[in-house]
């Protein structure tokens, strides 16, 4: 079954009940609305699988009138994949936005010197390997098209970010400056690659053109800067920067100018920030 959705509340149902009313359903070949609206249903989904395909309807108990109603093919697809797109589809029939259970997530795994990118699905699920070897490979981002990432390496024995195209598998160095080139992360327009250099003798934040056009520095001093990551519309970074000793969550204009402190009196230590894909 998918995660929750923070859109719907999960019935306070007992499993005998959920049982026994939905055998009576399929039993008898009617939904019994009333009976499910009784036990708190606002919304019941009923599938039916037919061969290769599966049928799946979502109801309003209310009236019994059908909220959605698709057929998904099953041939070559797990059940868990399944799953996750009606999901999906109800989010977006019912809420009317995008659904997330489709989602893959990236994290790095692996002990001591030794990681590799893995790919997932929303459950920790389905997993690939990405990298492979004894190198440590992490800090993995995703480009605005979601067919390549990006992430750090040591296999070239210091810090380079690397891309990598997800049809293809091929991996090309995408920054590679003196000392450490880490963290980056790409606008979600797809011009501009923030990241994290020590080149100046401390990791500062870096913004570079992805057409191999300029490149600026944003922060200048002896604090250490970490973990950007892009506003929606490409105008912002928030970042973490350890001055005062701990580090604390800031917000710039790509462009330049002067960081504002973002965390005030959330958390004496607040690193890695990132985004909403909303604002």
């Amino acid at each position: 079954a998918p995660p929750p959705h923070g859109g719907f509340s999960l019935a306070r149902i007992s499993s005998s009940d959920a049982t026994t009313l939905n055998n009576a359903d399929y039993s008898q070949g009617a939904i019994h609305f009333q009976n499910w609206r009784n036990l708190g249903c606002a919304l019941i989904g009923k599938g039916e699988v037919s061969g290769s395909t599966l049928t799946f309807k979502l109801y309003n108990t209310a009236n019994g009138s059908a909220v959605m109603g698709k057929t998904y093919n099953m041939g070559s697809v797990s059940p868990r994949r399944v799953a996750h797109a009606i999901a999906n589809d109800i989010v977006q029939d019912v809420l009317k936005e995008k659904g997330f259970f489709q989602s893959r997530m990236l994290y790095a795994s692996g002990y001591g010197r030794s990681k590799n990118i893995v790919m997932c699905d929303i459950l920790g699920g389905d997993k690939k390997n990405l990298t492979s070897g004894s190198d440590l490979n992490t800090f993995p981002d995703w480009y605005p098209d979601h067919k390549n990432i990006l992430y750090t390496s040591y296999r070239a024995n210091h810090a380079v970010i690397y891309k990598l195209d997800l049809t293809s598998g091929k991996t090309q160095k995408l920054l590679a400056m003196p000392g450490m080139n880490t963290s980056g992360c790409v606008s979600p327009d797809g011009r501009q690659l923030a990241a994290i250099l020590d080149k100046d003798g401390f990791p500062e934040l870096y913004t570079y053109a992805l057409n191999g056009g300029s490149h600026k520095r944003l922060t200048r001093g002896r604090d250490n800067e970490s973990s950007p990551s892009w506003s929606p519309d490409s105008s912002k970074i928030v970042f973490s920067c350890d001055e005062g000793k701990s580090p604390q969550i800031y917000i710039m204009n790509a462009s330049g100018g002067g960081p504002t402190r973002h965390s005030r009196n959330a958390s004496p230590y607040s690193p890695h920030p990132a985004r909403s894909p909303r604002t």
